[in-house]
């Protein structure tokens, strides 16, 4: 048994669609997510599907009235580098501390919405 790019082989018939139960939550997408399977092209056995992404962690502004305008630089800046990157991550994640509504409100504003389930840290 050994992991593979998925082809376009597999995602005809509705082999990947069965495997993902029909990507209900729809969160497979195939022009942003790379996809590894295992098993027969066509019917594949197994997936992992993973979208190249950043995680924000950490996110000072200082105090006073221009914290928005700081918050709202450093994430322009840090997005067009990131998206001009060999890697070119797709989306962002927020490491929010419980409690910290200051931030949660800012995030919500710039368009992120909350996931549920828990984050697990992985180190490649």
């Amino acid at each position: 048994m050994q992991a593979r790019h998925a082809i376009r082989e597999d995602f005809i018939d509705g082999g990947f669609d069965s495997l993902i139960e029909g990507n209900q939550g729809h969160d497979v997408q195939i022009d942003k997510d790379k996809i590894a399977v295992v098993g027969p092209v066509g019917r594949p056995s197994g997936c992992l599907v993973w979208r190249p992404c950043a995680l924000i962690h950490e996110l000072f502004c200082g105090k006073g009235l221009n914290q928005r305008a700081i918050a709202d630089e450093l994430i322009l800046f840090s997005s067009n580098f990131a998206r001009s990157s060999v890697f070119r991550p797709q989306e962002a994640l927020f490491l929010i501390k419980d409690g910290n509504l200051q931030m949660q409100n800012y995030v919500e504003f710039v368009g992120a919405r909350e996931e549920q389930g828990k984050l697990y840290a992985f180190k490649l």
